[in-house]
């Protein structure tokens, strides 16, 4: 048999606080785990995430081998964020980052379309005043 406990213990690293649920299925069955720090602890059976954060799944198959044993089964590993650590990881840095970098662009095309048009204003003084 498995032990789940062990499989799941450190996979998380210990500074992730907040809980990461980790959902184990079969077709028949599954079991929800909330990982603290790094430490499984089971839930019970089924699936016991926040449906809110369904969209944020990230699964593997833990056992796809081909194997000529019928019975065999099919294990899947699903993590889920939990509110906690989806606030302590979501930010707004890249977007202000983004912007930035944009507002550089637009400042720096501007000010070359301003140097462009003096030199060649300045261009026409000198050319009329020389007719």
């Amino acid at each position: 048999t498995l032990h789940w406990e062990e499989v799941l213990l450190n996979v998380v690293p210990a500074y992730i606080k907040g809980p990461l649920y980790a959902v184990i299925s079969t077709d028949k069955a599954s079991f929800t785990y909330a990982i603290h720090s790094g430490i499984p602890t089971l839930l019970g059976p089924g699936d016991s995430h926040d449906p809110e954060y369904s969209k944020f799944l990230q699964g593997t198959t833990l056992t796809d081998f081909q194997t000529s044993f019928a019975l065999s089964k099919e294990y899947n590993l699903t993590f889920y964020p939990s509110e906690e650590i989806f606030s302590e990881f979501s930010t707004y840095s890249p977007l202000a980052v983004a912007l930035g970098f944009t507002g550089v662009v637009f400042f720096s095309a501007l000010v070359f379309f301003f140097y462009d048009y003096f030199v060649k204003h300045e261009s026409h003084q000198r050319k009329t005043i020389l007719e």
